[in-house]
């Protein structure tokens, strides 16, 4: 009878979650992806680059993100198997490595931005990290490789 009231109540938390997305009417122009006029346009999922370097910036961004919350995610599923190991040695042991492997691996990470920023300033394309699209490459140059983009 417990589990009956439960699922009856997550159903209805879903249901009052849901229900503000279902209440939202067909006139949604002006956002993004759509124009006033009713017509769809296709919208950047890279943003606004204009250079070579901003999109290999951005992709390294989503790269080193993804693997930060992986490892993020190491961590915590280590610390979940370390609160339910209930005593036992081989489940402690276990939990406690992944979460120092998980953080060896968020140090590697940040390691590894930290280099690829200190390479791409060395180079002259814009910083890893930098989002200003500035670039120390020459306006020929950034034309040159635009032209063959």
């Amino acid at each position: 009878m417990r589990k009956i009231a439960i699922l009856i109540l997550i159903f209805a938390s879903l249901l009052i979650a849901f229900n503000s997305v279902l209440a939202a009417g067909p006139d949604t122009a002006g956002q993004a992806g759509q124009t006033p006029g009713g017509s769809q346009t296709l919208v950047n999922p890279l943003g606004n680059l204009k250079t070579f370097d901003q999109v290999v910036n951005n992709v390294i961004k989503v790269a080193l993100g993804l693997t930060g919350v992986f490892a993020l995610l190491a961590f915590i599923y280590g610390g979940i198997t370390w609160m339910l190991s209930m005593g036992d040695p081989s489940k402690v042991t276990k939990g406690k490595n992944m979460m120092i492997w998980a953080v060896a691996g968020l140090l590697v990470i940040f390691a590894s931005y930290a280099i690829l920023v200190t390479v791409f300033q060395a180079l002259g394309v814009g910083g890893g990290g930098s989002s200003s699209g500035t670039s120390k490459i020459s306006p020929e140059l950034q034309e040159q490789i635009q032209s063959k983009l």
